[in-house]
């Protein structure tokens, strides 16, 4: 019998036993579901044989080999020409076109029973036969039944970094690992740069289990040829090894090569004799690349074009961060220099190609030139923030007397009033220099106009300061819109020096503008251990991803949870669990639902949750219980560390479409302790706890 009956009413197949008939029938590849009384009735079951049917009741034990959940269509081959019914014909025996033969095409089968089941005997997709009675017709192409998938290997390489051995040369490490669902025989991994294979550097790989990987495999040495090299590395490289995958064996990143990069961070003037005019240039060459600069030169120009003062300047070798200082001295190779008028605009040319050596490769060839001035007029600078300012900011008035000695300085301050206002003016260091005792004789602030003036002079002193400092520190506030630009203006500027004469002076004025306004921060918040136990390590919270448009400061990250602590400070922060969460209705664990709450440096907050599971100590797989189940999980993980996984601590996530690594998931719960390695510590939490249970 092959039928498919569902909801007939009481009983769906009713086999009455009389003095003819209802023994000796063979009940099976039936589905019979949703009737009310009975599914598979007999009258006398002892004479009669029912198995592998999809049913929910029968009278003959073993007649339902499947039950009525997720029952799938199946296509029979009934008249065996290899090929499948193509659709379901009328049940009438009378039917010429197909009669009780294709009746039950398509029939139904529960899903796991189709699987284990149909195949060779039926198919689970439609085929190509109109006429499943008949062997001497069939569709055509014929469309075989389906095999039942075998399991394959899949082997990709995971954990692949390089390092370097020096300057040029560097070495590739990486492991082979199977995430395939079977064993993967030998094969050979490879290296290319550039596209181009790496003769000599293929590596034997042993075969690998299911979610076994290799030790790590170091490979080198290569040599970066500027300015990157495209490495690829490929698992199976000359597919020996049938995979399930065959498009994910190889991993590939770009490694930029090393190289220096000179460039002059200072450029300052000394005066050798002001009265004669004469000075020296004084500058700092630093490599801020990662390769050691070799032996450089470094020009000078005095004012422009046409042409380099010769001779130049010889810089040591300096290793990536090192600094060179030099001073032109009497006898050196650039010398004292004569200034030319009131003022000299002075540029360097570091790694000049003057002569050799020179043409130094670098990552930036267009930082090498640093600027500076030397003039005998004194300047006073207005220093704003660098930055966009909101709320309150200080601007520095700093003065720089080019040699001449200063005794007292006044001037006046102006700026927009409807984008910020002037709060104070505090005496900076300037004049007090060395311990020099100061009077201040003007301080005014006028906040509707928008402008401060002020005066300080020395007092008890017959010289006057020669060193460049801050005169006075300004307080603002900001009260206008976001973006909006303010000038801050210096006039009325008289400069006394020791004999009371007035010296002449350059003003560099500034400005500020106000920032636009602060956003609320994204915050997101994650544990490094999926699974953690009461007592026993810290569960560490990870707020590492949160983002802003200000300032996240350590302090803005506030954990609040559920442990036995107050809460918790800190991007990162660590705290242990001293109780569970319990399900009152299922008996069972829930996970804690922790909060972080997040300010950033404007005041603007933002929260997330995250769900925490915490079991009892020595409870590694979750029931409740801790057993032989637990101490067994540690033994299946011994030594793993979560290195051997890929993403963070114990890998729980990999990337698409590999699925979750079920020994990653259960090294996290086997790691009791949460430190990352399964060992003995962990062994010894089960024994501790044994037969405890979960007070759930």
């Amino acid at each position: 019998m092959f039928n498919t009956i569902l909801n007939n009413g009481p009983i769906g197949i009713d086999i009455v036993t009389g003095p003819t008939c209802g023994t000796n029938t063979v009940i099976t590849n039936n589905t019979v579901c949703g009737h009310t009384t009975k599914d598979i009735n007999v009258g006398a079951p002892s004479l009669n044989t029912a198995d592998s049917n999809t049913c929910g009741s029968s009278d003959i034990a073993g007649a339902c080999d499947w039950n009525c959940d997720n029952n799938v269509p199946v296509y029979y081959d009934f008249d065996d020409d290899g090929d499948c019914s193509k659709a379901a014909a009328d049940c009438s025996c009378t039917n010429p076109a197909g009669g009780k033969c294709a009746c039950c095409n398509p029939g139904l089968f529960n899903s796991i029973g189709a699987t284990q089941h149909c195949y060779g005997v039926c198919n689970l997709i439609v085929g190509n036969d109109p006429n499943d009675c008949n062997v001497s017709v069939y569709g055509d192409p014929k469309i075989p039944p389906l095999e039942p998938p075998q399991p394959k290997p899949d082997l990709v390489i995971q954990d692949k970094s390089e390092t370097w051995i020096n300057e040029t040369h560097y070495n590739v490490s990486y492991k082979v690992c199977n995430i395939g669902l079977a064993s993967a025989d030998v094969s050979k991994a490879c290296i290319y740069i550039d596209t181009v294979h790496q003769a000599g550097k293929d590596v034997d790989v042993a075969a690998l289990a299911a979610g076994a990987c290799t030790n790590v495999i170091t490979v080198g040495d290569f040599e970066c040829t500027p300015d990157t090299d495209n490495i690829t590395v490929c698992a199976d490289n000359y597919n020996v090894v049938d995979e399930s995958d065959e498009t994910n064996n190889c991993e590939t990143n770009w490694l930029t090569c090393r190289k220096p990069d000179l460039t002059i961070t200072d450029v300052h003037t000394v005066w050798v004799d002001q009265t004669a005019g004469t000075y020296n240039i004084v500058y700092t060459l630093e490599n801020i690349g990662n390769a050691t600069a070799p032996e450089s030169t470094t020009t000078v120009r005095i004012d422009g074009p046409p042409g380099m003062d010769p001779p130049p300047d010889v810089a040591p070798t300096l290793a990536p961060g090192a600094k060179h200082t030099d001073r032109q001295v009497p006898g050196g190779l650039l010398g004292y220099r004569t200034i030319s008028g009131d003022c000299d605009s002075i540029e360097l040319f570091a790694d000049k190609a003057h002569s050799p050596p020179g043409n130094i490769p670098e990552w930036n060839e267009n930082n090498n030139i640093g600027q500076g001035t030397i003039s005998t007029s004194m300047e006073i600078t207005v220093s704003p923030p660098v930055d966009c300012v909101d709320g309150t900011f200080y601007v520095d008035i700093d003065v720089n007397p080019n040699g001449n000695q200063v005794y007292g300085v006044q001037y006046k301050l102006t700026y927009n009033p409807s984008v910020i206002y002037v709060v104070s003016q505090d005496e900076g260091t300037f004049l007090s220099h060395n311990g020099n005792n100061t009077a201040e004789t003007n301080n005014v602030l006028n906040t509707v106009v928008g402008y401060s003036t002020y005066g300080l002079t020395r007092i008890d002193s017959l010289l006057g300061e020669t060193t460049p400092g801050t005169l006075v520190r300004v307080k603002y506030m900001t009260i206008g819109s976001p973006a909006a630009i303010s000038w801050i203006n210096l006039s009325e500027v008289v400069i006394a020096d020791q004999n009371a004469n007035e010296l002449d002076s350059a003003l560099v004025n500034g400005s500020v503008t106000i920032c636009l306004a602060n956003q609320p921060p994204t915050a997101k918040c994650t544990t490094d251990d999926m699974y953690n136990n009461v007592g026993y390590g810290v569960t560490t919270f990870n707020g590492s991803e949160s983002s802003d448009d200000a300032a996240l400061p350590n302090s803005g990250f506030v954990w609040q949870t559920h442990s036995c602590n107050p809460p918790r400070i800190g991007m990162i922060a660590e705290d242990p669990y001293c109780n569970v969460h319990c399900n009152t209705t299922t008996g069972g664990y829930d996970p804690w639902e922790e909060v972080l709450y997040l300010t950033d440096a404007g005041g603007r907050d933002a929260t997330c949750t995250c769900d925490v599971i915490v079991y009892i100590a020595g409870d590694a797989n979750g029931d409740g219980v801790v057993n032989v189940l637990d101490a067994s999980m540690t033994g299946l993980r011994w030594n793993k560390e979560c290195d051997d996984y890929a993403g963070v601590c114990w890998g729980m996530t990999l990337p698409t479409p590999a699925p979750q690594d079920p020994g990653a998931d259960m090294a996290d719960r086997a790691d009791l302790n949460n430190d990352c390695v399964v060992n003995v510590l962990d062994t010894s939490i089960v024994g501790l706890n044994w037969g405890a249970t979960a007070p759930c």
